[in-house]
Formats: C-alpha cells, structure tokens, sequence
C-alpha cells in the first residue's frame, strides 16, 4: 500500500494552515512569514527561568540600573535620599534583577524574533483541528533541506537561522551573562522548547532572528521546495481546493517534479473523534500533478 513516506519520503515537514491571505501567498507571492512569539498559541511559549547572572558585579549593576530606568524614567538617578535607599535596596535583590533581566529578554525575543512551524506527523487530527481549521483548511508538505537551502541564500547576512526540532519538557532555565550594558544567553534553549502537554504536535521550527520591522517576517523561498499539498477532500470546501489547484497551475513550472496533490479522509471512530484509518489513509491513489519536465 501507498503510504506518504513512499511517495513524499522520509524529508518532509508539514506546515497546516488556515485557508487565507498568508498561506496562499505563499505560492502566489513565494514567500514565508516568520510570526512573532508573542502570537504562539502556547501562552507558556518563550517561557525560562534565570538560574544565574553571571559577569563582573560592576557590569551587572550597569545593565541592571539601566534597564531598570528605561521602565522608571529618572527613578535610579533620584536625589530623594528615600527614593535613593529604597531603589539600592530594591536593585541589589537578587529575585527582582532576575526579573528586570527576564523583562528585557522577553521583550527582546518578541520584538526580533520570528518562527516558521512545522509538524513531523500528518496525521495529527490536533493539527488539522488546531491549524487547518478542522481539516477546512489545508497542509503544505515541505522538503526539509530544500527549504533551508533556500531561505539560506535568500537571507542578509543581518538575519540568523536556526532550524531545529523542539523538544518537551519543563520550563527551561537558563543561565545569563552581563557585560557592560550588554546581555549574552542561549535564545536556542527558550525558543526550542515547549511544554509536555504539546508533545502530540511533533513540532520542528525555523527560528529567524535579527527582524527589525514588520516587513522582515517575510522572506522569499523557490517554489521547488514544497513537495506537495494535502487536503481532507471529504471536508475541505470546494473553493478552496478549486482555488489551490488553479494557483498551482499558474505555478507549475516551478514546483518541482515530484509534486503531489494528496487527498486523504479522515474518519470518527468509536465517538473518539477523527483520526486517520490506516486502510483509507488516501482514499484516491496518489497522483503526480502539475509535474514540468
């Protein structure tokens, strides 16, 4: 039997989307866009703890005061001996400069950091219901190397990528160093972890950092790097599907030879809502379309 990792292979990740202006411009326009972290929908996402601050006491201090002014305007610099003896107190507490620091790179990451999700398993009825809009939707099956190969060269050398699986468990902590008024730590081990209750997601990220504005989201890919598209044909409207095959037509000299147009079924079994049934996984045999020579 035809099994997705006979026909797409073992290289693929899978992108679920609702049907709208972002993920049809993704064929229509070639790009990707890396959304903010702040609209993740784990609101434990970029969650960490601070284990320890590390650097010269004076250095710590610096950065401290300062990021504690840009919060209270001129309140550090106050000549009110009162106020004076109450923030020296309140800055040498080692549990409010653990948060004055996790404020600043909160912020930090929200402001400069994008993220491009992926699940390694498409037959997660989780991911159609909670991304594809209860299989309304639609997914994207990426080639895993092609992809990075090509936001690669397309990238400034401003930006950073990573592209990595994430891995589930507590809340992370991490350790911070302050130099001057300077902040170094391991973004990797904020960004690339989640929570064990979204283990069943399977997720894989592309993890961009260096975005300075809105127009740094989106970032351009060729078209030879998406492998294929899965729809639920028994529950995706017929304008969606229609208006999919009729953008990929328009595009189809640069998809490459291998592209698939995946319809699969999804089934209710015993009340437990709908899963994939292995015998009707694909109903319709696979079928190599919009393939150029």
């Amino acid at each position: 039997m035809n099994t997705l990792s006979n026909i797409i292979g073992n290289n693929a990740l899978f992108h679920f989307v609702s049907y709208n202006a972002h993920s049809l411009e993704i064929f229509i326009n070639k790009h990707i866009y890396f959304s903010s972290l702040s609209s993740q929908n784990d609101p434990f996402d970029g969650s960490f703890t601070i284990s320890k601050i590390d650097g010269e006491e004076e250095n710590v201090n610096k950065f401290i005061r300062e990021q504690y002014n840009k919060l209270n305007p001129g309140a550090v610099f106050s000549s009110n001996p009162a106020i004076k003896s109450y923030n020296d107190e309140l800055l040498s507490n080692i549990k409010f400069r653990k948060r004055i620091i996790q404020n600043y790179i909160v912020n930090l990451l929200k402001e400069e950091t994008g993220m491009f999700c992926f699940s390694k398993n498409p037959d997660n009825i989780t991911m159609w219901s909670h991304y594809a809009q209860n299989g309304k939707g639609f997914c994207i099956v990426f080639d895993k190397a092609k992809l990075k190969t090509s936001l690669i060269h397309g990238i400034d050398s401003g930006y950073i990528l990573w592209p990595n699986e994430v891995h589930y468990s507590a809340i992370p902590e991490i350790r911070v160093f302050c130099y001057g008024l300077g902040l170094s730590f391991k973004p990797e081990t904020i960004l690339y972890n989640k929570i064990g209750y979204w283990k069943q997601e399977d997720e894989y990220r592309l993890i961009m950092q260096g975005i300075v504005d809105e127009k740094d989201r989106y970032h351009k890919i060729k078209l030879n790097c998406i492998r294929g598209i899965i729809v639920l044909y028994d529950v995706v409207p017929f304008e969606v599907s229609n208006t999919l095959k009729n953008i990929l037509l328009l595009r189809c000299q640069e998809l490459p030879k291998d592209f698939y147009w995946i319809n699969a079924s999804l089934d209710e079994v015993n009340g437990e809502g709908l899963v994939f049934k292995e015998d009707q996984r694909f109903k319709k045999v696979f079928k190599r379309c919009f393939v150029t020579d």
